[in-house]
């Protein structure tokens, strides 16, 4: 969406408009939620979050999002808390790898972020039929948005505030 263009709060502004056109649909929810944390609107962001888990449950993608949003508000024990229990529910199945790749990488942890994102890209290579994870010597991206490619990309510190603080794999 035009968060990954740099228009992060038109594209909250657009998601808003959805939302309220299918008060009942996820994916509108969802893109609001993702879209107001990229824009750095963490307050309303959260609120995005908090209503969508009344009304949706403790969907993964929600989860994912509430970690950044939580770092973003400073409040790195919830941050932990919410990544701790997407960890959890990974041991039993079910959990997109893709959504713990977002939560570490809120977190900083460049390393296990790209763990679960080449893990993701070889979950979805192999429904498709595919031989695996198509790596960037293949010219590929191990998950969608383009800002995933490089770990120094701009649109990705941006996204995450990890301005300088990527460090090694």
């Amino acid at each position: 969406g035009r968060g990954g263009l740099g228009q992060a709060a038109e594209g909250a502004a657009e998601a808003q408009r959805a939302c309220e056109r299918d008060p009942a649909a996820f994916g509108p929810r969802y893109a609001l939620a993702w879209t107001q944390t990229w824009a750095r609107q963490t307050e309303a962001g959260l609120a995005t979050v908090n209503d969508a888990m009344e009304q949706f449950g403790r969907h993964p993608w929600f989860l994912q999002v509430l970690t950044g949003l939580l770092v973003q508000r400073g409040d790195r024990t919830r941050a932990e808390a919410v990544h701790a229990e997407l960890e959890a529910r990974a041991l039993s199945g079910g959990m997109p790898a893709f959504s713990l790749a977002v939560s570490a990488l809120y977190l900083g942890r460049v390393a296990q972020d790209m763990d679960f994102a080449i893990s993701s890209a070889r979950s979805r290579d192999a429904k498709r039929g595919g031989g695996g994870a198509r790596g960037a010597q293949a010219g590929g991206t191990p998950v969608g948005p383009g800002n995933f490619r490089e770990p120094r990309t701009r649109g990705r510190e941006l996204h995450t505030g990890l301005e300088g603080r990527h460090g090694g794999r």
